[in-house]
C-alpha cells in the first residue's frame, strides 16, 4: 500500500507532471483515461486531412489515436512539462518521423503556431490549469481556420457522479467563456460514467 505522503505527492504530479513522479502518473493517465480518451477522439470525428491541436497531450494516448485515423493531415499538441512531451514522443515515434506528428513543449498562452492553421483544438481536463484562460483561448481563437472547432472537455476529480446539477454547472461555465472569447455555436454533449460525466462542449470560429 502507497505511504500516504508518497500518494499526495503523486496526485499533484497530475497537474504539473515533473521528475520520476511524473513519469509514473503518466503511465497511470495513460491506463486510467484510455476510455474517455477514446470517447472524446469519437465525438472529435476528425477527418483524413484534418490539422488537429491538441492542448496538454499529457501522454500522447489522444495524439496517437487521432494518428490513425488522420493519416493526410497533422496532428500537433503541446504541454508544458517536458516529462509529458517525453512521453507522448515516445508514445508516438513513428507518426513523429513521418512528419504527421509535431509535439513542442509551449503554454497555452503562447502557442507556436501560425494564425489560421487549425480546424480543430482540443483540451481534455487542462483548462483549469491554465495560468490564464481568457488568454488561452484567445491564443486557440488565433490559430483556428475560419470555422474551425474548438473543443473542451472536463471530468472533474472528487464529485459525486449524482451530482445532479454537475453537468449543467460545467457546461454553462465552459459555454460563457468561449462565448467571450468569441467563438459561436457551443454546444454540449455529456458521457456518464462510473466516477463523474465527460462535459463536451464544442464551438466554432466565425
Amino acid at each position: 500500500m502507497m505511504a500516504p505522503p508518497l500518494k499526495k505527492l503523486l496526485k499533484q504530479q497530475f497537474g504539473h507532471p515533473s521528475g520520476m513522479l511524473g513519469h509514473v502518473a503518466g503511465w497511470i493517465m495513460a491506463l486510467q483515461n484510455h476510455d474517455r480518451t477514446e470517447w472524446v477522439v469519437q465525438q472529435l470525428k476528425a477527418n483524413r486531412d484534418d490539422h488537429i491541436l491538441e492542448i496538454g497531450v499529457g501522454p500522447g494516448v489522444a495524439v496517437q489515436l487521432l494518428a490513425e485515423i488522420v493519416l493526410d493531415g497533422t496532428i500537433a499538441g503541446i504541454d508544458s512539462s517536458p516529462v509529458m512531451i517525453d512521453h507522448a514522443s515516445t508514445r508516438n515515434y513513428p507518426a513523429i518521423q513521418s512528419g504527421r506528428v509535431d509535439l513542442r513543449l509551449a503554454s497555452v498562452e503562447e502557442l507556436p503556431f501560425e494564425a489560421g492553421t487549425f480546424d480543430k483544438v482540443f483540451a481534455v481536463n487542462t483548462l483549469h490549469h491554465w495560468e490564464n484562460p481568457k488568454l488561452g483561448l484567445n491564443a486557440i481563437y488565433n490559430v483556428l481556420k475560419s470555422r474551425g472547432q474548438i473543443v473542451i472537455v472536463e471530468q472533474p476529480r472528487g464529485v459525486s457522479p449524482d451530482a445532479i446539477d454537475l453537468v449543467g454547472t460545467i457546461s454553462e461555465r465552459l459555454k460563457t467563456q468561449l462565448e467571450t472569447a468569441g467563438f459561436e455555436n457551443p454546444s454540449v454533449k455529456s458521457q456518464p460514467t462510473d466516477s463523474t460525466p465527460i462535459v463536451y462542449v464544442q464551438a466554432s470560429k466565425p
